[in-house]
């Protein structure tokens, strides 16, 4: 059987080939997912002061040293190590100190300066001192620190310290402790609130099931002061001087990036009815075009013009 070779059946070859595997790309493009949005943590503060070794471990990626001046993000895990201590700045003018041997979690951090602020803290090891900023104080109710054995501090304006000592510490009877230096906290366990005023300690032992906390005689002795607390505390009290100028001078920024960020409209193409008239209303519906609809058409168009082109030159050269 001969086969056949004219230039305009190869031709048509070709572009019934290429036509094909277009309408295939288009089909597979159709039932791709939309790209994902920008999935970049939230910044809840940034490291103000470090001492010794220690680490912040993300929710996603590799872990990185802490050096002052880096950002600290929702879902990071700041971790000191013997000797060492970390100082953070949070984004509505709180402070932390995350003391040795001690692990936390920034489980949720949002201060945007409106009603969804909330400071969401996990304590897994070790000691945490928290001056708290403007969440503590106009949101008091979305702040929290949580600890392994299902006991929440919140605060009511607050200079305070948590530390959690698991079994087997030589520290002193497993459990958590929180000690209040300013204002007042309080410890949940269950169902059970106890207030903790200045200057006092609350505890609440370690078990299976939450155990009532109760108002300690005397301050441990474990709670004492680390090398750099003079520093920690005056840059704290200087910042909660000015926690409401923060908050306005937070909410200004975030209005004018709002106000910078580039709007781009999806392209639209009138639809009428068949027909030539317009939609009940004297309005034409405006539909956003399937995503490369348009390209599509024109290439396909293109490729029957140049194959009618093409055969029309072969008919006049015969």
């Amino acid at each position: 059987m001969k086969t056949c070779t004219s230039p305009r059946a190869r031709i048509a070859a070709v572009l019934t080939t290429w036509l094909g595997l277009l309408l295939l790309s288009t089909a597979a493009r159709g039932q791709a997912p939309e790209p994902a949005p920008d999935a970049s943590p939230r910044q809840a503060g940034t490291v103000e002061f470090v001492s010794g070794d220690s680490m912040i471990t993300p929710q996603t990626g590799d872990s990185r040293l802490v050096a002052k001046g880096i950002r600290v993000n929702e879902g990071d895990t700041v971790i000191t190590f013997k000797g060492a201590e970390t100082q953070l700045h949070m984004l509505d003018g709180a402070y932390l100190m995350v003391r040795e041997n001690s692990r936390i979690k920034i489980e949720a951090y949002v201060a945007d300066g409106g009603d969804k602020d909330r400071s969401i803290l996990d304590l897994i090891k070790g000691t945490v001192r928290s001056i708290t900023g403007w969440i503590g104080k106009y949101n008091r109710t979305a702040y929290e620190i949580r600890t392994p054995i299902l006991v929440t501090i919140g605060v009511r304006g607050t200079d305070h310290e948590v530390t959690y000592i698991p079994p087997g510490d030589p520290r002193g009877e497993p459990g958590v402790y929180d000690k209040v230096n300013e204002g007042k906290a309080f410890m949940r366990s269950g169902n059970d609130v106890v207030e903790v005023p200045p200057q006092r300690a609350v505890f609440s032992a370690w078990g299976a099931k939450p155990r009532r906390p109760r108002l300690l005689a005397a301050i441990p002795r474990f709670f004492r002061p680390g090398p750099h607390e003079r520093e920690f505390a005056r840059r704290a009290r200087a910042s909660v001087r000015t926690l409401a100028a923060q908050r306005r001078a937070r909410i200004r920024a975030l209005r004018e990036l709002r106000r910078a960020a580039p709007r781009r409209a999806p392209e639209r193409r009138r639809e009428l009815r068949p027909g030539g008239r317009s939609l009940p209303g004297g309005s034409l519906r405006e539909r956003a075009p399937r995503p490369g609809a348009i390209g599509e058409r024109t290439l396909r168009g293109r490729a029957a013009r140049t194959l009618r082109e093409r055969g029309r030159r072969e008919q006049r050269r015969r």
